[in-house]
């Protein structure tokens, strides 16, 4: 009847901020990183993400942790917010696909959304399931790169006894601690490769990924 909170959400957004804003190892500068935990106003977090997209030039990276949820007749991605309701989203959460204009529009050279939440697959095949081909079309030149952390029926999972979700807890632990064995730099494909051979070997949902043009140098 209700969505349940998701204490470890807070922390897994706080801690992979803290990676990516590093000032050795980071990708982004701390002042060029936006932070919303916990926010319930649609309207703000649509201001934010507008402008944080419209200012991007040579990244733009949006990740989100939470609630994914199915509504509509096309049983649409939702994204939860704060105050969502579990049985009306459509008026209280985000929709993806408003999520996915926004990263179109965006003048950076390399844009990518990492989703970590339930059916968050349904986002890569919204993408390739396109019938006009148009859409298709748009993402691979503009050099986008989706990383789902669930196939699209799948639920995403918080296991007993870790503080993470399980996806970003095993991303977190990837970037503190590298590869076994691999480059010094790694690319956003070393890094799936690994996230989905680790989740696969622990019968976890295995994420999915679509890159398009040359996002997965990153």
């Amino acid at each position: 009847e209700k969505l349940p909170d998701l204490p470890a959400v807070s922390k897994s957004i706080e801690d992979l901020a803290v990676l990516l804003t590093d000032a050795v190892y980071g990708i982004v500068p701390e002042e060029h990183c936006e932070i919303l935990v916990n926010e319930g106003d649609i309207r703000l977090i649509g201001q934010r993400v507008r402008r944080a997209a419209d200012q991007a030039e040579d990244l733009l990276l949006i990740y989100y942790a939470g609630h994914g949820l199915k509504a509509g007749r096309r049983h649409d991605l939702y994204l939860a917010l704060r105050n969502t309701e579990w049985e009306e989203p459509q008026f209280s959460a985000l929709e993806f696909d408003k999520l996915r204009s926004v990263m179109l529009k965006s003048p950076a050279l390399t844009k990518m959304i990492i989703l970590d939440c339930c059916f968050s697959g349904r986002a890569l095949s919204d993408i390739m399931a396109d019938p006009s081909g148009n859409l298709i079309g748009q993402v691979e030149v503009s050099g986008s790169y989706v990383l789902a952390s669930a196939q699209a029926d799948k639920v995403a999972l918080i296991l007993p006894g870790e503080e993470y979700t399980a996806f970003t807890g095993r991303l977190l632990r990837l970037l503190r601690n590298g590869i076994p064995g691999g480059t010094e730099f790694l690319t956003i494909d070393d890094i799936y490769g690994q996230l989905a051979g680790w989740m696969k070997s622990e019968g976890l949902p295995v994420p999915h990924k679509h890159g398009s043009d040359t996002a997965g140098l990153l």
